[in-house]
């Protein structure tokens, strides 16, 4: 409300109906603009949370690899939040199933496999490679909600993060 004084006399007068629509419509993109920058920092917090967890399942590959002295060669489905594990080569008819990291149980948020690329550029296959002897062979695979991204590769028969 505002008040005028006009030769002595003190009036009050509303606010009119545009200068209500322009706040409401300043508020409007300032909330949506937090909400957005809001979402960006809780996935990339529950990204933090992710990346261990999908190491120390990795890990545990290259462990089998090791101790049953084969082939464990986990392949990433891109657009889902799925790896295809296999043991063993083609040629000895490997057993394959599939492990399903359901980060919407574990954090609420869906995190999938985006894009996945080798040292020399290829895009194929999506795989990360465990052999016997502790060597391991594959790219990078990202993955995230489209708020928050993240990336994890093979150094050094490491397995990396950015995060």
């Amino acid at each position: 409300m505002r008040i005028f004084c006009h030769q002595g006399i003190m009036r009050k007068r509303a606010y009119s109906l545009i200068e209500l629509l322009m706040c409401v419509a300043i508020i409007s993109i300032l909330s949506s603009l937090s909400l957005v920058s809001y979402q960006g920092a809780v996935d990339m917090a529950a990204l933090r949370n992710t990346i261990p967890v999908l190491q120390r399942s990795l890990y545990s590959y290259q462990r089998i690899a090791r101790e049953e002295n084969t082939i464990v060669r986990v392949e990433f489905i891109i657009g889902t939040n799925k790896i295809r594990v296999t043991k063993g080569t083609d040629a000895d008819g490997g057993t394959t199933f599939e492990d399903d990291f359901n980060f919407e149980n574990i954090l609420k948020k869906k995190f999938k496999f985006t894009k996945y690329e080798w040292p020399d550029g290829s895009k194929t296959p999506a795989t990360f490679t465990f052999f016997p002897d502790g060597k391991t062979q594959g790219g990078s695979i990202y993955f995230g909600s489209g708020f928050a991204d993240g990336r994890l590769w093979i150094k050094n028969n490491a397995i990396v993060s950015n995060i």
